[in-house]
């Protein structure tokens, strides 16, 4: 009977031992998917320095980052064919 415990003492601590090793190798993983995730939050904000033209000190979601990156984008297409058609139509008179 007390073999048959120690055995078994011996095989909850191989396992625990092997869910430690996991854990610690799960652990690493998130680790380094923060330091991934954080630099393209980086980066998508450092894309938004540039339409805002200034430094942006808060720490927004990728949703706002994107969102604020679309509605700059969109407005910056439609200024450029406003200008082409005016060059055209500049053109065209002239």
């Amino acid at each position: 009977m007390c073999s048959d415990l120690e055995v078994q003492i011996k095989e909850s601590h191989k396992s625990l031992e092997e869910s430690l090793e996991k854990i610690i190798q799960l652990e690493k993983q998130v680790t380094t998917k923060d330091k991934e995730i954080e630099d393209v939050r980086t980066r998508i904000t450092e894309v938004a320095e540039i339409f805002e033209r200034k430094d942006i000190n808060h720490r927004y979601s990728f949703d706002v980052l994107c969102d604020f990156i679309y509605d700059k984008a969109k407005r910056l297409f439609a200024k450029f064919d406003n200008a082409m058609k005016e060059l055209k139509s500049i053109s065209t008179s002239g």
